[in-house]
């Protein structure tokens, strides 16, 4: 598989530290997502892209928002490979997707830890899912 160079952007980050119950300890969730669409552009030529999108949000004790994060990185497929070469190309995808998101954080947040510590989304899970994705819409024999 070949892909292009992916595309990130943040949608969205908004942080309240100090609504945080523990400052040095924030908990949240991370909502991971990965998916695959068609584009078809202006001279009828179809394009099939990928996304990764992580959601990370903290609500306190008191169900108030302490942050909200949303980014997306994208990618156009220009050549398929087999199965079992492109489950490590759309994982690593996903992966590198996620180093982006834990620079934003550490970028943005100023803290004195790594938020989210050990806590990682399976980019194997997220892998197989575009492959599975992609396998059923026909892209593979």
């Amino acid at each position: 598989m070949k892909l292009t160079y992916p595309k990130g952007n943040i949608v969205r980050f908004d942080f309240d530290l100090s609504k945080a119950d523990n400052p040095n300890n924030i908990s949240f969730t991370v909502d991971p997502n990965a998916a695959y669409g068609t584009a078809i552009d202006k001279n009828g030529s179809q394009s099939i892209g990928i996304i990764c999108r992580y959601r990370v949000f903290s609500v306190n004790s008191s169900n108030e928002e302490v942050l909200g994060y949303v980014r997306e990185t994208k990618s156009t497929i220009f050549e398929f490979g087999t199965k079992e070469t492109d489950l490590s190309i759309l994982t690593k995808f996903c992966s590198d997707a996620f180093l982006n998101v834990e620079l934003d954080f550490q970028d943005r947040l100023k803290l004195s830890y790594n938020i989210f510590g050990r806590t990682r989304p399976s980019f194997d899970k997220l892998g197989q899912s575009l492959l599975q994705q992609l396998t059923d819409a026909n892209f593979y024999k």
